[in-house]
């Protein structure tokens, strides 16, 4: 019964919530605790651009779907795929605090042997293309890349020691925080692990030449492949269609199709997000 009453959906006292965290868009008691719950495991989760309030998004019939059987006529038919309930309790608890002074795996030298021949069609994105190549070239001459590749070991140890590439999901903001982390940190010598610097900022700001081009970096070495679940929070269904994912090493050095990607940053539904541009 005290969870039913901490996470109802209005309390009398929304006022003061939405006053204490209005810079992150809160205005109920509920929505706190979902944003709080939700940063505890590492989430980004920002309530500026929520627009739904019973925090379920909308898919008006889009996504993916799976062939079955049908037992009474033996055709195969696709079915709309509904995403299975996942706790949040089960999700992974990433400190970035601990990952960025965590002892480095010194075996991986991924950055050093990118390989950059992908040829793209869309002029825009080879733009992009050329000029991360560009910057990457410029990192290494002025060092940049070895502070980058120094904290992609501690993040490929992290990733080794608890799991998470194998068995254990973390939220799908991850992987996006940790580029902007990084960013952050070459830019200003600051390293701010937490995300509050990240829960105010905005698509564009997020977008900003350098972050895509560390969340670039990071799509070269590491995998972060979406799994589609439904969040629930104490027992309670909060969130359709979240992101979770397994955070993998690539093993190859070519220059892959699925490693030729510009990736931009999103805002959709509370959630820090990344699309292959």
């Amino acid at each position: 019964m005290k969870i039913e009453r901490q996470i109802q959906r209005t309390s009398y006292d929304d006022w003061f919530f939405k006053d204490k965290y209005k810079e992150y868009g809160i205005k109920t008691r509920y929505e706190w605790f979902v944003w709080k719950r939700n940063r505890e495991y590492g989430e980004t989760f920002n309530l500026i651009n929520y627009s739904d309030k019973n925090h379920l998004s909308k898919q008006k019939g889009t996504g993916s779907s799976e062939i079955v059987i049908n037992e009474d006529t033996s055709n195969k038919e696709r079915v709309k795929f509904v995403p299975p309930r996942f706790d949040l309790e089960d999700l992974f608890k990433f400190d970035y605090n601990e990952m960025f002074n965590y002892k480095p795996n010194k075996k991986f030298n991924k950055l050093y042997s990118l390989v950059f021949n992908h040829k793209f069609f869309n002029t825009d994105k080879d733009k992009k293309y050329q000029r991360y190549i560009e910057i990457y070239n410029n990192d290494i001459m002025n060092g940049n890349i070895d502070t980058i590749n120094n904290i992609c070991q501690k993040l490929s140890q992290y990733i080794k020691d608890n799991n998470i590439n194998i068995s254990k999901y973390v939220g799908g903001s991850i992987i996006c925080n940790i580029a902007l982390m990084i960013s952050n940190y070459i830019k200003t010598g600051i390293l701010d692990t937490s995300i509050d610097f990240i829960c105010k900022m905005t698509e564009k700001e997020m977008n900003e030449e350098y972050n895509t081009y560390c969340l670039f970096l990071l799509c070269q070495i590491f995998t972060s492949k979406y799994h589609y679940v439904d969040q629930y929070i104490c027992g309670k269904k909060t969130k359709e269609w979240w992101r979770i994912s397994l955070l993998r090493h690539r093993h190859s050095d070519k220059d892959m199709k699925s490693k030729g990607v510009v990736p931009i940053f999103t805002l959709a539904n509370g959630e820090i997000q990344y699309k292959l541009y």
